[in-house]
């Protein structure tokens, strides 16, 4: 499933987390930005800008699907905010969702092999099983679980458990709060035969989070989808009831055509506003 925008904002939120993921020292503190470049008419999925410039800047590339010329796009954005800005040091990483994605191209895939390489290719997924092996803990088990687990029974089982281990990290409100978000998008990615408040009733309801904004629109959103769910069925149930009027001789076929054209219309219309309120915050 698409991720860019997740990921995006799992590291914007706390950027030093990528550091983790990657299993990579971080040296002080950084922050993660979407930058354009302006060369390219291009925005880059993030650039880790330390607070001390001496430190080196990290251009990061999300893949989670095959592009033949990601390695080439990643050096031109590397090249270019580097001659544009001569007094900083700049390390290119790619990320990919798997390695399948991995296009393998050379020259580019040998510079990522040199020992202490300023260009690192990793697979999001293999971090992730590192992580959760050597770390069950970290906020990421517990955030990503709903993007790498398979099966969905045991990922209804288990949504309480990441849940609760978010809430109660030792990240600040903020973080926690952004990190559920995420958490709750990728559940409905995953399961999308049900609606948003049925997501939400698989969680623990807890009033620090039933307080927040994200969380009323969306149990707001569920209830006009219920209400609306249940005026199509009602329509179509109509139509049945008209068309077995209809085959028993007791309405006549011009009245049946029109009945059946204006509810069909009716529910043409429901259901698009529905698909309107459930793609409103659709994943990219």
């Amino acid at each position: 499933m698409k991720s860019d925008t997740e990921l995006y904002k799992i590291f914007s939120t706390e950027p030093n987390f990528l550091f983790d993921l990657i299993g990579s020292p971080c040296k002080g503190n950084y922050s993660f930005k979407s930058v354009v470049i302006k060369e390219f008419s291009r925005e880059m999925d993030g650039l880790l800008e330390p607070d001390d410039p001496k430190q080196p800047y990290f251009v990061v590339e999300f893949q989670n699907q095959k592009e033949e010329t990601i390695y080439e796009r990643t050096i031109l954005e590397m090249a270019s905010l580097s001659r544009d800005n001569r007094h900083k040091i700049f390390h290119g990483i790619i990320i990919f969702g798997d390695a399948s994605y991995d296009p393998k191209r050379e020259p580019w895939t040998s510079f990522t092999q040199v020992e202490g390489g300023k260009f690192q290719v990793f697979y999001l997924l293999d971090l992730l099983k590192k992580l959760s092996d050597e770390k069950p803990g970290h906020p990421m088990v517990a955030i990503f679980y709903p993007f790498v687990e398979d099966d969905l029974e045991k990922l209804e089982k288990n949504v309480t458990k990441f849940y609760n281990q978010i809430i109660n990290s030792t990240l600040p409100a903020q973080s926690k709060e952004r990190y559920i978000e995420v958490f709750i998008e990728w559940l409905t990615t995953r399961f999308i035969q049900k609606n948003k408040k049925e997501i939400l009733s698989m969680l623990p309801q807890m009033a620090p989070f039933k307080e927040t904004q994200f969380y009323k629109d969306i149990y707001t959103e569920g209830e006009i989808e219920g209400k609306i769910e249940g005026k199509i069925e009602g329509k179509l149930e109509k139509m049945q009831f008209l068309k077995e009027l209809n085959d028993q001789g007791n309405i006549s076929e011009e009245l049946y055509q029109i009945h059946a054209a204006n509810l069909e219309k009716e529910v043409s219309e429901l259901k698009k506003k529905l698909k309107d309120i459930q793609t409103k915050d659709s994943f990219s």
